[in-house]
């Protein structure tokens, strides 16, 4: 209630509900009761406008030659007609309204918008990114929503979607990239006529990272073994990468014509997008020349005569400036970056690494389970038992499960490749392209070299290095807690000797001196030596 009415009842007691307390005229805070005065409510349908109360909200619109644009506004009558010349200005000062763009709805806009961008020069991989946010998270919320309708609390009910689910804050940053780019390219070009992402703020994320440390030297070994064992080739482009530190989208863009074999130098100088085409390098640092090892050297030298001899056979030509990792039999067009991920995630399969959703993993150990301790009444069945002692048949698990015998066969295998993974190999790494960077930039940092040395070879800045890349393996970890307990363990033992022979000089003789004495004592007495 309002502060006039609360000193009225104190005072003079209840007022009616149908009555309301005036204020002072001249003053407003004023709340002395003899300049204050009752008043019966006014009644809607008493033909009087009633009183607007504090916290309500009104909906202005303004239209002008065909266009029209609204907003609502908490306040007083004077700013709401503040706020219905704002908006009259604005449509003044609007461009031209596409007439076709008043009907779309927000994933027409979305579209459009990613339509346009390609053609500004967005990145496929970053148009791609979108599609997918949007796909996820925006169409299934607002898509089928008149995009010129869209409110600032459409936008919210997105993001809170988000972070139920526990997406983390990068894929907020993207879905708001994404809006905020959208609508003001709509508003320039006439499309809407209002910004629902203006002072918008990402709620924070409940998304807790779980961060795989890179591969140590003995896990590089493992890798690249059951690499050259398992998918060779991918083999040659995961050793370049180890050793080099580079991205995915620039190893796959080597031509043959950026190695220089005397001088033992790789120049980098494009990187290859989804698709296979070729772009510059976003940022000087990125167009770098990296030194390179005799034995690298000699792993893509190898694999350049593979493909000449695979040439030769097939009776075709290749060229100076051709690729070194391609599938081509001219090595005109470069390996996609999307085929070397699915052949690494066959790796990762391999070493039972791979990435899998929760419950993909949950019920692949259920098949396990099963497969070992599972229940089945074989009572009149035909058919010998399971083999190797399972307790259940791949055809039952797959009954059980609702799922095929070949899905049933390989489940286990996997479940059993993550169970060793995890206990007799105790693998916990991050087996990825940004992995090995990580690796590269680890090991060198460890080993003592400067750090723009290593940010010059992996082409990135010495500030995104240290906070991204040079991350603390175990076996440094290690290091470090064996150097500190050295060093205090240490100065504990010098202490305690020091402690001992200020002791010993304090009382004027040593120890041994001061037993002796005490012994020789207690045997010339007859006496038994105090304790």
């Amino acid at each position: 209630m309002t502060a006039h009415r609360r000193a009225w009842e104190l005072a003079k007691g209840q007022v009616p509900p149908d009555t309301v307390v005036q204020p002072c005229p001249d003053e407003p805070l004023c709340v002395r009761l003899d300049h204050l005065s009752l008043s019966k409510r006014a009644s809607v349908t008493g033909g009087g406008r009633p009183s607007r109360r504090a916290g309500t909200s009104t909906r202005v619109q303004v239209q002008l030659n065909g266009r029209r644009v609204h907003q609502r506004v908490q306040g007083d009558r004077a700013e709401v007609e503040a706020a219905r010349v704002a908006l009259r200005a604005q449509l003044l000062q609007a461009g031209q309204t596409d007439r076709e763009a008043s009907s779309w709805k927000v994933d027409n806009l979305i579209s459009h918008y990613l339509e346009n961008a390609a053609e500004q020069g967005m990145e496929q991989r970053t148009r791609r990114r979108y599609q997918g946010i949007a796909a996820n998270w925006i169409s299934p919320v607002v898509g089928t929503k008149l995009a010129r309708r869209l409110e600032a609390a459409d936008v919210d009910r997105c993001f809170v979607q988000m972070r139920v689910a526990g997406q983390s804050t990068s894929s907020m940053n993207y879905a708001k990239a994404l809006l905020s780019g959208t609508f003001r390219w709509a508003r320039r070009t006439g499309k809407v006529l209002h910004d629902p992402m203006r002072d918008f703020t990402i709620p924070k994320s409940t998304y807790v990272p779980r961060e795989r440390l890179p591969p140590e030297i003995g896990d590089i070994a493992l890798i690249l073994g059951a690499c050259f064992e398992h998918t060779p080739d991918i083999a040659p482009l995961l050793v370049l990468a180890s050793t080099t530190g580079a991205r995915l989208g620039e190893l796959v863009a080597v031509r043959r014509s950026d190695i220089d074999w005397s001088r033992q130098v790789l120049s980098v100088r494009a990187a290859a997008d989804a698709d296979g085409t070729l772009k510059e390098t976003k940022r000087r640092e990125h167009r770098r020349d990296v030194p390179l090892d005799a034995g690298t050297l000699g792993v893509l030298q190898s694999l350049i005569e593979q493909m000449d001899e695979r040439a030769a056979v097939c009776e075709v030509s290749i060229g100076p400036d051709a690729f070194v990792f391609s599938l081509e039999l001219d090595c005109s067009r470069p390996i996609l970056p999307d085929r070397v991920t699915k052949r690494l995630q066959v790796l990762k399969g391999h070493l039972g690494l791979e990435d899998k959703r929760p419950g993909t993993v949950e019920l692949e150990d259920e098949a396990l389970r099963l497969r070992r301790f599972g229940v089945v009444d074989r009572t009149g069945r035909p058919g010998p038992p399971p083999l190797d002692g399972a307790a259940m048949s791949y055809d039952d698990i797959a009954t059980v499960l609702s799922r095929t015998q070949m899905w049933a066969k390989r489940a286990c295998a996997a479940a059993e490749r993550r169970e060793r993974a995890a206990g007799e190999l105790q693998l916990d790494f991050n087996l990825s392209f940004n992995g090995l960077r990580k690796f590269t930039s680890s090991e060198l940092l460890d080993a003592g070299f400067n750090i723009n040395v290593v940010a010059q070879r992996q082409g990135q800045g010495a500030e995104v290095l240290i906070k991204h890349y040079g991350k603390a393996r175990g076996s440094a970890r290690r290091r470090a807690a064996e150097h500190l307990g050295g060093v205090v363990h240490g100065a504990v033992d010098r202490a305690s000797s020091l402690r001992v022979a200020e002791r010993d000089q304090q009382l004027g003789e040593p120890v041994a001196e001061r037993g002796r004495a005490a012994v020789s004592l207690s045997s010339d007495s007859g006496a038994a030596a105090p304790a």
